[in-house]
């Protein structure tokens, strides 16, 4: 059938209809990829799962892209340090109504509007100022280190996080232990906003999947946020180990400053490590985007969203 690249210097060959011819075809082309510069890499892997999907006639399944996010470093450190962050979040949730109700009967109502305004306006402030000072601290801070500086708000909400709860627990009078909280959920909650800008950046630049030999950077986006939020399942649990210290004879506030001091701890040498991990994973540059088509109408409306990009917004819905 003659097909392929004649003398190796790229003439086309010509067409041929016979299925020996087709597969010389193919093979020649694979070569001459392979001799372009770059060439190995993109035999090494895909950039879409669509292109997977077409050149291979498979799909990748959603534990395949879990089982590529946790085959990063830096991802895999991340949600650990995630899970200890939001456990003890959890932990002060469930617990902090009955602490100041039980050391603080008579001023119990002033507390629960306090703390209605503290979640309204610290909650909403803090996350709003944790995601402005992430952007400035990477903008200022010198290229080498620029990737690794957006975990720097997120350990130091942690770390002082540490003391201030403490104080909290051992505070002599009510006015103390409500200041010291406030300004405890103002420092803890400038976490979230940095470490979800974290988590997407190192998300939108993976390594090729070892087995599958794909870069689904749409489809592990979806995935990775819908983990995130799933982290809210594991973290309900924690404040149980408060309890199992109370049936063991554990005064309220010890236990309870023990718990969330331990995560807060493990939580700032988390994201200690993990901005450097995740500063030596840190692309060199941003890659070009390719152009991408206008999304054509349909029936529910213009935009057309993919089922591998989806996922993970319907696994969240689920969740929640």
């Amino acid at each position: 059938a003659g097909g392929g690249l004649r003398g190796g210097r790229g003439e086309v060959p010509r067409r041929t209809s016979s299925v020996r011819g087709v597969v010389e075809e193919g093979a020649a082309k694979e070569r001459a990829v392979e001799q372009q510069p770059g060439g190995a890499a993109k035999k090494e892997g895909f950039e879409t799962v669509a292109e997977y999907h077409r050149r291979t006639g498979r799909s990748v399944s959603f534990l395949d892209s879990v089982r590529h996010l946790m085959a990063i470093p830096s991802v895999a450190l991340l949600y650990a340090t995630v899970v200890a962050r939001q456990c003890a979040g959890s932990t002060i949730a469930v617990w902090r109504t009955v602490f100041f109700l039980q050391y603080y009967p008579a001023q119990f109502a002033s507390f629960a509007v306090i703390n209605a305004f503290g979640v309204l306006v610290f909650g909403v402030g803090a996350s709003f100022l944790g995601g402005l000072l992430a952007d400035l601290i990477a903008r200022r801070a010198p290229p080498a280190v620029a990737f690794r500086a957006k975990a720097i708000v997120p350990m130091v909400g942690c770390a002082l996080s540490v003391p201030l709860w403490a104080a909290t627990m051992a505070a002599p009078t009510y006015g103390a232990a409500i200041a010291c909280y406030l300004v405890l959920y103002f420092v803890a909650e400038c976490w979230m906003g940095p470490t979800i800008t974290l988590l997407l950046d190192l998300v939108a630049h993976p390594p090729a999947d070892s087995r599958t030999g794909v870069t689904p950077r749409e489809s592990l986006l979806g995935t990775a946020n819908g983990l995130f939020n799933a982290i809210n399942v594991v973290s309900i649990l924690a404040p149980l180990g408060v309890a199992s210290l109370l049936r063991a004879g554990v005064s309220l506030s010890v236990g309870l400053s023990s718990v969330v001091c331990v995560l807060m701890t493990m939580a700032t040498v988390g994201f200690f490590f993990g901005g450097e991990v995740a500063g030596d994973a840190a692309p060199a540059a941003e890659p070009p985007r390719p152009p991408q088509p206008a999304a054509a109408p349909g029936r529910w409306g213009r935009a057309v969203v993919r089922s591998d990009d989806g996922f993970g917004v319907w696994f969240t819905l689920i969740l929640f």
